[in-house]
């Protein structure tokens, strides 16, 4: 019987830097995150800096830990562009406290 795989060509460089930003977003080191993640500290810092590739199980528990899609963290690129900006727009409420979301859904209403 074959298999059949998909095949996903990463940019290593933004899949870093979007970890990193989410990273010292939430205020992590890269040991926090690692532990959080049940990945290597050492591994975080080549990810981020686009020395090595991710597997897939380290992939799902960093976007996890994160709050991301792994849609996002792989720039995965959809059709309509809209949807691209409510990802983006979600991602990034995802950070704030609950707090600043209901300060950003007040000023969604009022536009």
């Amino acid at each position: 019987m074959s298999q059949s795989y998909w095949e996903i060509s990463v940019n290593h460089d933004e899949l870093g830097e979007k970890i990193r930003d989410g990273r010292l977003r939430k205020g992590l080191t890269q040991e926090e995150l690692s532990e959080m993640a049940g990945c290597n500290p050492n591994h975080i810092s080549n990810v981020e800096n686009a020395k090595t590739g991710i597997s897939l199980d380290a992939l799902l528990s960093i976007a996890d830990v994160l709050d991301f899609s792994t849609d996002y963290l792989l720039g995965a690129r959809v059709r309509e562009k809209s949807q691209d900006l409510d990802m983006k727009i979600m991602n990034e409420l995802r950070l704030f406290p609950d707090e600043k979301k209901e300060k950003v859904l007040e000023l969604l209403r009022v536009l």
